[in-house]
């Protein structure tokens, strides 16, 4: 990853780690882009020796090695050779200062011999087998002995001394190709603590890369590191001891986001299992990181990852993260557990106390709450709306006539047909008879009703009771005409209707809950992502070295462009292609105007042949990708990415075998 700087006083080039070691084959050289390095001197019973400086020196003790630096580039090459300590990186894993940082352990005690011994002392290294510490532990006399001398001069013996001093940073530089041995002295300091010390050894560009401005106007200048780590440990009591001194659970999704509903590629609801694992010991551990799921209600979901193995630092906490998709509904059981190695060569482990949790479809339930609520609201206010209507609110009293129909009361009273038969619940085919009582608003025509018809309403409603009609009788009313005894068509409210739709709205959410669990389940068993920065991408993290800027004649104000799908950023992962070849495509690429490029090693060298994998929102630029890569590349193949490795950048090209 390429970081733009946007300070005017400071220019900050981006450092791009390459430790292979931690991917490929111990065996392998470091190699990163076309820039590699490598212990000179491997000691075939020291284990990960080819490709680490694994020292076991005791106080005051020193040791003369070597390192072998490789130019793969086509052209000559200027390096820049130096120490640094060690340090966490911003995952809890192994990483290196900067070159502008202090040195107070490892880095401090290495000094770098590149230059061959003084002409006058020739003879005399040799004698010593070319041994820099036996040839800088000679005294003056020793020296006049040996040169046969019976007196060395001032002058000489103080190019002894200089020459002996070494030097902290090589500049040095490499044609095409070639490899060139770098002699060092490894010196352990005589108050050295007892346990493991690291730092390393740091490879890069003497010239800074000049990659144009950023959208600020500012100039940008890259250059590349690859470093090779050194582990010491001062003899004495080694202590090796784990803890876990936190865990916890997080939510990393808001809950109420109804939002989501309407996105069209959402992004997917976690949680993050954290633990903190503390070492107080004295030297790094490496450990084998154990989380345990329990589905309490289905097991569906119930999982133990064990494929997670990291190292911690001596006398420092690793936070190790694990992102978890979170189904609609269950109750789940976190436990995180580690194991490792003691200082006994006994295997130990430890287990951080259960987490339970029940998760719940909030956003579903409030959804359906709502349209209840909203269900619940129109049935009452049409429950009003009717008892106004129909409620015969101020209505009085009245007995029927012989003479009387609905429609002619209808007629008389001024008021619809239907508001009287439902008023007073008469039933088709709405036939009255004389002596019935039903109700009829106070007024007719405008003028009340007197009192001798009526008689005063009660405050209780009066129903009148269904009148059975005989098929045939002289004493009942007329039907009322054809048109009026047609029944109505805005029926009285039932109370089913509501019942029936708070039914159907609840079963709708519960099918719509399940088949939203049901393919987060299957997301899930298929594809659980991992958050945490492990190892691997620990060491490939890209720390920025400080550098002078010069101030640019002009600088732009303007806003940052947006992002266009059109183009992106694109990383290239060597996963058992040849040395250089994740380089050489780099700079393949670059002539075809694609400049955000990263090339490292994958996190396997397992992979087949040549595969370019895109994010889904990337296609037309993954597709140019393709388009220049068959002009020297024509076995490649074009993939849509599904993990973490895949989706580290927006088109991410694996080189395999």
């Amino acid at each position: 990853m390429f970081t733009k700087i946007k300070s005017i006083k400071s220019l900050l080039a981006v450092s791009l780690f390459a430790f292979a070691i931690f991917f490929a084959p111990k065996v392998s050289a470091i190699e990163y882009g076309m820039l590699g390095g490598k212990p000179a001197n491997p000691d075939p019973n020291v284990a990960d020796s080819s490709s680490w400086f694994i020292y076991k020196l005791a106080p005051g003790e020193k040791k003369e090695d070597a390192l072998q630096v490789m130019n793969l580039y086509e052209n000559e090459l200027g390096v820049l050779v130096y120490a640094a300590d060690g340090t966490k990186s911003s995952g809890g894993g192994f990483a290196l200062k900067q070159y502008t940082e202090g040195k107070e352990e490892v880095g401090a005690w290495v000094k770098f011999y590149p230059e061959s011994v003084p002409a006058v002392f020739q003879e005399v290294f040799e004698e010593k087998e070319s041994k820099i510490i036996d040839f800088c532990n000679l005294s003056k006399e020793d020296l006049q002995t040996a040169m046969k001398k019976t007196k060395l001069s001032d002058e000489d013996f103080d190019a002894h001394q200089k020459w002996c001093q070494g030097t902290e940073e090589v500049t040095l530089s490499l044609a095409a190709k070639e490899n060139k041995k770098i002699p060092f002295v490894f010196s352990v300091p005589d108050k050295a603590d007892v346990g493991e010390h690291t730092g390393g050894i740091l490879i890069q560009k003497a010239q800074l890369d000049d990659a144009g401005a950023d959208q600020q106007g500012s100039a940008v200048k890259l250059t590349t590191r690859v470093g090779v780590r050194i582990y010491e440990t001062v003899p004495g009591q080694v202590i090796k001891k784990l803890t876990f001194s936190d865990f916890k659970l997080v939510k990393n999704y808001k809950e109420l986001n109804f939002m989501r509903w309407f996105e069209k590629n959402p992004k997917p609801e976690d949680f993050l299992v954290q633990g903190d694992v503390t070492n107080s010991g004295n030297v790094s551990v490496d450990f084998q990181n154990v989380i345990s799921i329990k589905d309490n209600f289905f097991g569906k979901r119930t999982q133990e990852i064990t494929d997670r193995n990291f190292q911690v630092l001596k006398a420092d906490t690793f936070v190790s993260n694990y992102s978890w998709e979170s189904p609609r509904f269950g109750k789940y059981t976190f436990a995180m557990g580690l194991k490792y190695t003691d200082d006994q060569g006994k295997e130990q482990s430890t287990y951080s106390s259960p987490i339970t949790v029940w998760i719940f479809p909030w956003r579903e339930l409030i959804a359906i709450l709502v349209g209840v609520l909203i269900l619940g609201g129109i049935y009452l206010g049409r429950k009003k709306y009717l008892k106004k209507k129909y409620g015969a609110i101020g209505w009085v009293e009245y007995n029927v006539k012989k003479t009387d129909t609905i429609a002619k009361l209808a007629k008389k009273y001024e008021i619809d047909w239907e508001i009287l038969v439902r008023t007073n619940k008469i039933k088709p085919p709405f036939l009255l008879e004389a002596g019935m009582v039903v109700l009829v608003p106070p007024t007719v025509n405008g003028k009340e009703i007197p009192a001798e018809a009526v008689k005063a309403k009660s405050n209780e409603k009066k129903i009148v009771k269904e009148l059975e009609v005989p098929a045939k009788t002289k004493s009942a009313a007329k039907i009322v005409p054809e048109a009026v005894l047609v029944e109505s068509t805005a029926k009285p409210f039932n109370m089913r209707y509501l019942v029936w739709g708070v039914i159907i709205l609840l079963l709708a959410g519960i099918i719509v809950a399940g088949i939203n669990f049901a393919k987060k389940n299957k997301a899930a068993e298929v594809n659980t992502q991992l958050s945490i920065t492990s190892l691997g991408s620990d060491v490939n993290e890209v720390q920025p070295v400080e550098t002078e800027k010069p101030v640019p004649t002009e600088v732009s104000t303007s806003a940052p462009a947006k992002v266009k799908k059109e183009t992106g950023n694109v990383v290239i992962l060597n996963g058992g292609g040849a040395p250089g070849s994740a380089g050489k495509m780099s700079d393949f690429l670059k002539t075809s105007g694609v400049t955000e490029i990263e090339a490292k090693n994958a996190e396997l060298d397992t992979h087949i042949g040549i595969v370019v994998y895109y994010k889904e929102e990337y296609m037309p630029f993954a597709e140019k990708i393709m388009k220049t890569l068959s002009e020297k590349y024509d076995d490649a193949k074009l993939e849509v990415a599904t993990n973490d490795e895949q989706k580290s950048a927006a088109v991410v090209i694996v080189l395999g075998k």
